[in-house]
């Protein structure tokens, strides 16, 4: 999550240069480039959730892993370290298969999928070379995502947070130079490729640091491939719902693009990016809080749970919602004072995105909420929406344009996503006990 907001406030900073030197078609190029690459979550089938969660499980002296529900812990007062080891040798091996195949499947389908836009854009075929290096740029950061995953899970907030400085430093002083150099698109993919390597290489020397102790264990494979079926169970639900989540959020961007072209893309990836920015800085104070409920779920202190997720995030989604309100009446006006060539949406419409978008910011926290029980009872509500929201949008964006694709996303949420994890989070924050864990799944 410091990760998040890092990346958030170089593209604040970057963003400016950006919407001067590139046109509305390279704009929304890029943005579909993001809309391609976001299917990495798709591959990563929860396990990133799984590994944070089961990380500060280990941390909080978990005895074992669990397939559904909270472990007990061993009441020793220390970190399992055997057990952290043998969850880091399970990961990594799922990471490297798995990343093998993203960076195949980026290359070819991505590519495929880009080429017509590309050309009917009128855009320079050099563009696929800024593809393929983005593409790979994220692989790698896919194949090694665990070492950070992990440094975060066991609690080492201050080691992430210097680590993404660092790399976001550089990534801003390699952008924002590319950018104004004349390089283009490729600038995205030679600072992001450059940012990763120096967060994973870093995250896995500080982590072999931190939990010195976890390395000194062997690992069996009997003891992995036990790890990794005792994670498979909540990992392929989570992967679910964010097939469901990347339907629900990011193929839009693709729908925009394949039917509307890339200048409109422009206009409303830049409108779409800047409220995430803004909504995902606030809620940056919540999602740092998740190892730390994880911990507390462990010792079944419930009241504390309540305290700093509800103090987080209705702070946070406060704050947010003021930024948005202020940004809906000055953002074109500013951006026209830097001779921007990419506008946001008209007020009307960044408002209706902006409410959306801070309901979709509130059930998600709840969601995170919820499964620091190991449940997840969000798989079918998340995929049926996002098959409904791609569907929906698609019959309408030829009618209605993106008010059809903004009110599709908006009203199949409010159907039930909006409202029904909150629902169960709460439920799950009134138990003193473990009674809710044998009542619902």
């Amino acid at each position: 999550m410091v990760g998040v907001a890092l990346r958030i406030g170089s593209g604040i900073i970057t963003l400016p240069i950006a919407l001067r030197v590139l046109s509305s078609a390279e704009l929304g190029l890029y943005y579909t480039f993001l809309g391609i690459t976001s299917v990495v979550a798709l591959f990563d089938c929860g396990f990133s959730h799984a590994t944070i969660r089961n990380a500060a499980y280990a941390m909080g002296g978990a005895k074992e892993f669990q397939a559904s529900g909270v472990a007990e812990s061993a009441g020793l007062g220390e970190p399992n370290w055997r057990l952290l080891r043998q969850l880091i040798a399970a990961v990594q091996i799922w990471y490297r298969l798995i990343g093998s195949l993203l960076a195949v499947l980026l290359l070819f389908v991505g590519t495929w999928f880009l080429l017509p836009i590309i050309r009917n854009a009128d855009l320079p075929s050099s563009n696929i070379g800024c593809w393929c290096l983005f593409a790979l740029a994220t692989s790698y950061s896919f194949f090694t995502t665990y070492w950070t995953d992990i440094l975060y899970g066991i609690g080492s907030v201050k080691s992430v947070t210097l680590i993404q400085i660092s790399s976001q430093l550089v990534g801003i002083l390699l952008l924002a130079g590319g950018l104004l150099g004349g390089l283009g698109l490729w600038s995205y993919g030679i600072s992001a490729l450059v940012g990763f390597l120096i967060i994973r290489l870093t995250s896995q020397r500080v982590l072999k640091r931190n939990a010195k102790a976890a390395f000194e264990y062997e690992v069996s494979t009997h003891e992995r491939n036990q790890v990794l079926n005792r994670l498979w169970p909540m990992a392929w639900r989570q992967g679910l719902v964010m097939i469901g989540a990347y339907l629900t959020l990011r193929s839009n961007t693709l729908i925009c693009s394949a039917k509307l072209g890339l200048e409109e893309t422009g206009s409303f990836g830049l409108s779409l990016n800047l409220i995430n920015m803004i909504l995902q800085i606030a809620m940056v104070p919540v999602g740092l809080s998740m190892p730390l409920i994880g911990r507390l779920r462990v010792e079944r202190d419930f009241a504390q749970i309540r305290h700093v997720f509800t103090t987080r995030l209705y702070g946070g989604l406060v704050l947010g919602a003021m930024a948005l309100l202020v940004v809906s009446f000055v953002g074109n006006s500013l951006l026209a004072f830097i001779d921007t060539q990419t506008p946001l949406l008209a007020k009307p419409l960044f408002l209706l995105l902006s409410l959306i978008l801070c309901l979709e910011q509130h059930h998600s926290q709840y969601t995170g909420l919820v499964l620091t029980e190991n449940k997840n009872p969000f798989v079918w509500p998340a995929i049926l929406s996002g098959l409904a929201i791609v569907t929906l949008s698609w019959l309408v964006v030829g009618t209605w344009g993106l008010l059809g694709i903004i009110l599709v996303q908006g009203l199949v949420q409010l159907s039930w996503n909006n409202w029904f994890p909150v629902v169960r989070g709460m439920q799950g924050l009134r138990v003193a006990g473990s009674s809710l864990h044998s009542q619902v799944r």
